[in-house]
């Protein structure tokens, strides 16, 4: 049986903005749910456009100019995330055509981004087909 979970959290800017911490993020998410990377995991680091954040100009940005986009792609099938500092958000997106302790996981995202998890969204429902 497939899953697939959604988060959304709040957590500190500054460590939405770190590389280093997300891509150790994804890859200890792997291993965690017990999958299988295809390799290692990407992040990029996107400038940030206020006009998509819906803001005329940063008025205080606290030296913040960018989000992370990142993802690893498994071989049961992929987890990633998308980082707005700004905000102070991120949306994470994990699904498997294996099973995995959705517990295990929001509790690990809480642990390893100070993160409060605001949103949770159980799409496997969806997965069934």
């Amino acid at each position: 049986m497939s899953q697939h979970i959604k988060l959304l959290v709040k957590a500190n800017p500054e460590k939405l903005s770190d590389i280093t911490l997300i891509k150790h993020y994804l890859s200890q998410s792997i291993k965690l749910v017990g999958m299988e990377p295809l390799g290692d995991p990407v992040v990029w680091s996107v400038p940030l456009d206020p006009c998509k954040l819906g803001g005329d100009t940063f008025q205080d940005e606290g030296g913040v100019t960018s989000q992370l986009v990142g993802f690893s792609t498994l071989t049961t099938s992929h987890i990633a995330i998308h980082t707005w500092p700004l905000r102070s958000e991120a949306h994470i997106d994990l699904y498997s055509c294996k099973e995995f302790d959705s517990t295990d996981f929001i509790s690990w995202t809480h642990t390893c981004l100070s993160a409060t998890v605001v949103k949770t969204q159980d799409l496997s429902y969806a997965c069934r087909w």
